[in-house]
């Protein structure tokens, strides 16, 4: 089942990309800078699995390690990560300068318990991976892990 579900997940990414470029193309053969239109934050999050623990792997471009907040406990893994982005597009008529900010947030059910105290996480060239794991079905607080 975990198969399928991952499955599902990277043809909607995929789909998703291919949208994004057609309408860059459009916006590029009508002379409208890409840059300015609003765009949904897509986060490429994948979960895999062994016998004693959990892998969360998630692409976090543009980020930084200040900006993201992992939380962990019990069988949720809650991560929100916040954005600020710079753009600057050089046309042959124009010159622009655009900055937005935001954040991603999202809660991942997990298919076991986990053992949060044991849990941890590392960045590095925009991917996040965090390893978790699994415990025994007792109840546990969510807590807060830092980043290596």
């Amino acid at each position: 089942m975990t198969d399928l579900i991952l499955w599902k997940n990277q043809e909607i990414n995929r789909l998703r990309r291919d949208m994004a470029q057609t309408l860059r193309q459009w916006c590029n053969g009508f002379g409208v800078p890409y840059s300015l239109l609003p765009t949904a934050e897509v986060v490429s999050i994948d979960l895999s699995e062994t016998e004693k623990e959990l892998v969360l792997t998630a692409e976090l471009p543009n980020a930084t390690l200040e900006n993201i907040d992992i939380s962990v406990g019990g069988n949720t893994v809650r991560l929100r990560v916040e954005r600020q982005e710079e753009i600057f597009e050089d046309g042959k008529d124009f010159q622009q300068v655009a900055r937005r900010s935001g954040y991603f947030s999202r809660s991942i059910t997990l298919p076991c318990r986990i053992d949060a105290d044991a849990s941890r996480a590392t960045f590095n060239d925009g991917t996040l991976t965090i390893t978790m794991p699994k415990r025994d079905p007792e109840t546990q607080l969510p807590r807060r892990i830092k980043i290596k």
